[in-house]
């Protein structure tokens, strides 16, 4: 079970080499993106803990840190889904070597085909 696991792992990155660059590419904006997803609430905690609890209005600061952190929300909605395109996009491409391949190891087989009728008793 384990060499089967081994070989199927060996065969994705295999397929998987050509796309190298663009899944690191993918990763870093991925993380980029969970990096601004993280900022929403820390931004949120600035706004409660300097401004909403001491009572301490300041328009400017308060629009600032509600827009920023909105905004982050939305770049990292926006990575997320760029990097689900770009990555659905590296996999089809993976399974469409992986498909070329089986069919080369397939075409390259000798098969004999008879084109004689089956016998009677079949």
């Amino acid at each position: 079970m384990k060499t089967e696991r081994r070989d199927a792992m060996t065969l994705l990155r295999l397929a998987a080499a050509p796309e190298h660059r663009h899944l690191w590419l993918g990763l870093l904006w991925l993380v980029l993106a969970a990096l601004l997803e993280a900022a929403g609430p820390l931004l949120g905690k600035v706004f409660i803990d300097r401004y909403l609890l001491p009572h301490q209005l300041d328009w400017g600061v308060i629009v600032l840190l509600l827009a920023g952190s909105l905004l982050s929300g939305y770049v990292a909605s926006a990575l997320r889904y760029l990097q689900l395109v770009r990555l659905v996009s590296v996999a089809m491409r993976c399974v469409e070597r992986l498909r070329r391949r089986c069919m080369n190891t397939f075409w390259r087989c000798r098969w004999r085909f008879s084109t004689a009728p089956l016998p009677a008793s079949w």
